[in-house]
């Protein structure tokens, strides 16, 4: 990353920055960033996937620790194909609130088991 503090950078570094698969196929670009309030680590990053020109985007809430920073691609990378990755937990921009419920949690969470390292 931009960053010359290792293994730490702003999150402005990480926003907009994209996520691929093993396969070089891209799954979409780093939104946002989730926090724990209590504990303050990252907690997921969203993806945003689809739409056209920000509309109809669907967001996925993607657990940090599934996640891996790439410094050959300069983007994160998620062990997840293309047609898994479309039916992950999903939300839209204007349901944040869903994100938060506890169901949808243990969904994200029970989606990525395998692909937490």
């Amino acid at each position: 990353m931009e960053s010359h503090l290792k293994n730490v950078c702003r999150s402005s570094e990480i926003i907009g920055k994209p996520v691929i698969n093993l396969e070089n196929e891209n799954l979409g670009k780093i939104e946002d960033i989730i926090l724990d309030k209590i504990s303050g680590q990252a907690k997921y990053v969203i993806l945003s996937c689809g739409g056209f020109l920000g509309f109809g985007d669907k967001f996925f809430a993607v657990p940090w620790a599934a996640i891996n920073y790439d410094v050959i691609v300069t983007g994160f990378r998620l062990n997840v194909d293309k047609i898994q990755f479309a039916s992950a937990p999903c939300f839209n921009k204007d349901e944040w609130s869903n994100f938060i419920a506890t169901d949808f949690d243990k969904a994200i969470t029970d989606f990525y088991k395998k692909t937490i390292s």
